[in-house]
């Protein structure tokens, strides 16, 4: 089969030579922008595989990007979504526009399982409920709904960084809490023990938490869901401690083991 060029023009110019870099090829400014491309061989002609290839471009570009910021230090240089660099253009051999929608891949958020809709005045009469009270939402539901965004915009890095900082943030406020509340007749170096650095976050997750509550995670969420928290917190340090990447499967995993959790903790502290 024929190979095809996928091409996308960044939102501002790289002072970089015309050339390849890795897998991609920056062909030059284009504009007030930089054009930047691949070749591939496709397997279909759906618009699926242009949602593939340009996710792939993207996710080169955007390690050329970091490289790139690193070593100029140009910090308004930032990495892109697949929405903010859209349309992706698509050309076969003879320059003629390839697949669906005249050639052109243009990403939206997808759809999220959301909430149930709420009628307009529910929602009204909730938000000044909460306004009345100076409430505000915990930062681990927001982290969640970060992790969502950056998930549907293709920042599979982000997304999983959102969910376990979304993680964290709930499972030590309710801990701690937990510890303090529960466990009170305990000194305050016992208590300390059981909050400090010295004690894994699983030990906390797993033995801590049924000392304190009753009902250890591994327990509550069930083998399979477990299994989720070693293999989402591998991508996640390897994230933080190697610079490496994130597909969308691996962010996906993250964002509902996060779900999960917070869910899970919240049922569990309300008892």
């Amino acid at each position: 089969m024929s190979r095809v060029w996928v091409q996308v023009d960044l939102p501002y110019l790289l002072d970089l030579e015309s050339g390849e870099y890795g897998e991609v090829e920056v062909l030059g400014p284009a504009g007030d922008a930089t054009r930047v491309g691949m070749w591939f061989t496709p397997d279909s002609a759906g618009a699926g595989e242009q949602y593939r290839r340009a996710n792939h471009l993207l996710a080169e570009t955007n390690r050329l990007i970091r490289l790139y910021r690193w070593t100029t230090r140009h910090a308004a240089v930032v990495e892109l979504t697949l929405a903010q660099a859209s349309p992706f253009v698509f050309l076969d051999e003879s320059r003629n526009r390839w697949g669906p929608s005249d050639g052109e891949y243009h990403h939206g958020a997808e759809p999220v399982d959301a909430l149930p809709l709420l009628q307009p005045a529910v929602v009204a009469g909730r938000v000044r409920a909460l306004l009345a009270a100076t409430a505000e939402p915990p930062v681990w539901h927001l982290l969640l709904l970060d992790a969502q965004v950056a998930l549907d915009e293709g920042r599979f890095r982000e997304s999983v960084l959102l969910a376990w900082s979304a993680i964290e943030s709930c499972f030590s406020t309710h801990y701690d809490r937990e510890v303090a509340r529960r466990l009170g007749e305990l000194s305050a170096e016992e208590r300390k023990s059981l909050t400090g650095r010295d004690i894994s976050l699983v030990n906390k997750m797993t033995a801590g938490f049924a000392l304190a509550t009753g009902a250890s995670l591994h327990t509550a969420l069930g083998a399979r869901v477990w299994r989720q928290r070693h293999a989402t917190y591998k991508v996640r340090n390897s994230i933080i401690h190697e610079g490496a990447g994130a597909s969308r499967e691996q962010a996906h995993e993250c964002l509902d083991f996060a779900q999960r959790l917070v869910h899970k903790v919240e049922e569990i502290v309300a008892a």
